[in-house]
């Protein structure tokens, strides 16, 4: 049976929010239909609890923080203002999985405390929670690779690196940034059936990262992510799933 990839790249703004399904073959091809941006026609969460449907598997791939560290949660719970949190900077704002990403592909994702990239995880969790509330199957988070089926946090340029390619700077409207955009899109075309025109990736990095979810989503679904040695910390942290050659649990 196919399985059913979802990407999203999350934002504050629902306009800026991109959105693309795909499906897993049995014989591990991977097709990307749709792509389109969270405003267009329906709601972003009707959009994509209609892709998900009733029967098939899914995975839903959000581009986002999905969890907090642990050691910020602890030293907030009893803090009070003018008191030292008492701990390192960065162990009070980086969780495992950011660390376990930076030492494999050579570059720490965004923190999930600093402030817009909090702003986006917060964004994220309300829209996940909302499509809880409209889809007609549960969307528990997963843990199981190539068996569950539920939501996952995944990080695209980490993907993209995890994938050969070196993303460089390939948001915003520039020149350059275009120039990037549209080699990224004809790697994805090598890797992809994409199904749509790749002008749409070289037009909106939203969309781009949207389809980079929906590869991360399919590595998941195909067993080929770290996954985490310490499952408690990473239920209570989020875990950002990233293709691996064969490495399991680096920590």
């Amino acid at each position: 049976m196919s399985r059913i990839l979802v990407g999203i790249d999350c934002a504050i703004d629902e306009a800026r929010t991109g959105l693309a399904f795909g499906l897993l073959s049995e014989d591990g091809q991977i097709c990307v239909e749709r792509a389109t941006l969270g405003t267009a026609g329906e709601s972003a969460v009707v959009t994509v609890a209609h892709w998900i449907g009733e029967a098939a598997p899914f995975v839903v791939a959000l581009n986002a923080p999905l969890g907090w560290p642990r050691a910020l949660s602890e030293a907030l719970a009893s803090h009070r203002a003018g008191e030292s949190i008492g701990l390192p900077i960065h162990q009070v704002l980086r969780r495992r999985t950011e660390q376990v990403v930076a030492d494999a592909h050579g570059r720490l994702p965004p923190e999930v405390a600093a402030d817009r990239v909090a702003r986006t995880a917060l964004s994220a969790l309300q829209m996940l929670e909302e499509l809880r509330g409209v889809c007609p199957r549960p969307i528990p988070m997963a843990w199981v690779q190539g068996e569950s089926s539920g939501a996952i946090e995944v990080h695209s340029c980490s993907t993209l690196r995890a994938h050969g390619l070196n993303p460089g700077a390939y948001r915003g409207q520039s020149a350059k940034a275009r120039s990037v955009r549209r080699e990224i899109a004809t790697h994805l075309a090598e890797r992809l059936q994409l199904q749509l025109s790749s002008e749409l990736l070289v037009d909106n990095a939203h969309l781009l990262d949207a389809v980079v979810s929906v590869l991360a989503a399919a590595d998941f679904a195909l067993g080929a992510c770290k996954g985490p040695a310490d499952l408690d910390l990473a239920e209570r942290e989020g875990w950002i799933w990233v293709r691996s050659d064969g490495q399991q649990g680096l920590f």
